[in-house]
């Protein structure tokens, strides 16, 4: 018997001439997609003709392919500052894009393939989220649009955000990238990661925690 793949979705919407999204589950407002992966996303767009998809639509992804998707993306490599290169057959065209270090958030690891579907934005749904009182968004990367002196806009470099509040989960990914700086590869367990694998790591994240691990406690933590 087969079983359809698990899939995740996200609300996009355009600011700056740029595809941004906002996500309340990871905490993530106008998060960008930056360096090809805007214009990947025009093309699918375009070619759907989705109605006022500037104002927001639908981008359903997973890391196997389920029926209707529109793109199948492969891992191409990493890239030295951070976050992972993807390519495929957009629309008939070749294309490459990067993907942030946000990716990571919804994945354990960058995986080997992404199989991308984008709809329109079902009824009642805002793409819009506004952080409750008192707290704030975060964004890994920002792309704000540079009028040229021909008129045309372009985005400038790429800006990364450390986040002010970082999750366990980052702080303990970023130690053990400077760990392997230091010491080099390191076993296996180091990479076990996951909400399943290390839930103590997600205490501050409960949304990521399956309702059985919740008790499942590191005793060590």
């Amino acid at each position: 018997m087969t079983t359809s793949p698990e899939t995740l979705t996200l609300y996009l919407y355009l600011k700056d001439s740029c595809w941004v999204f906002d996500d309340a589950r990871t905490g993530l407002k106008e998060e960008a997609f930056v360096l090809g992966a805007t214009e990947m996303v025009t093309k699918v767009v375009n070619d759907k003709s989705i109605p006022n998809a500037e104002l927001g639509f639908t981008l359903t992804f997973a890391a196997e392919p389920f029926v209707g998707h529109d793109v199948e993306l492969r891992w191409l490599r990493s890239d030295p500052a951070g976050g992972n290169w993807y390519g495929g057959d957009v629309v008939g065209q070749r294309m490459e894009a990067w993907l942030c270090p946000a990716l990571l958030l919804y994945f354990r690891e960058p995986p080997p393939q992404i199989f991308i579907h984008c709809g329109p934005l079902p009824a009642g749904v805002d793409p819009i989220w506004t952080p409750p009182p008192g707290a704030a968004g975060r964004r890994f990367v920002e792309a704000s649009p540079t009028i040229e002196g021909d008129g045309r806009t372009r985005p400038e470099p790429v800006r990364f955000y450390v986040p002010t509040k970082p999750t366990l989960i980052e702080g303990f990914r970023a130690f053990r990238t400077s760990l392997e700086g230091i010491a080099g590869p390191l076993s296996k367990a180091w990479y076990e990661d996951g909400p399943d694998q290390k839930p103590h790591l997600y205490k501050d994240q409960p949304h990521l925690l399956k309702e059985e691990t919740n008790d499942n406690v590191d005793p060590e933590a």
